[in-house]
């Protein structure tokens, strides 16, 4: 995933990687133990608002 992160603005894509450092496998399934309430809010406000910002939906 680092590597990821390092080459994606050499993709020339509108692509953002956020790493929650606490957050592990199915961080966002509020049915499981897994689950991380702060860094799923935030990652659902930020999936929102690239869609918006990149005219998807």
């Amino acid at each position: 995933m680092k590597q990821a992160i390092a080459q994606g603005p050499q993709a020339g894509r509108g692509a953002q990687f956020v790493v929650y450092d606490d957050a592990g496998h199915a961080f966002f399934a509020d049915y499981r133990p897994s689950y991380r309430q702060a860094d799923a809010e935030d990652g659902w406000k930020r999936a929102l608002a690239w869609f918006r910002q990149h005219g998807v939906g």
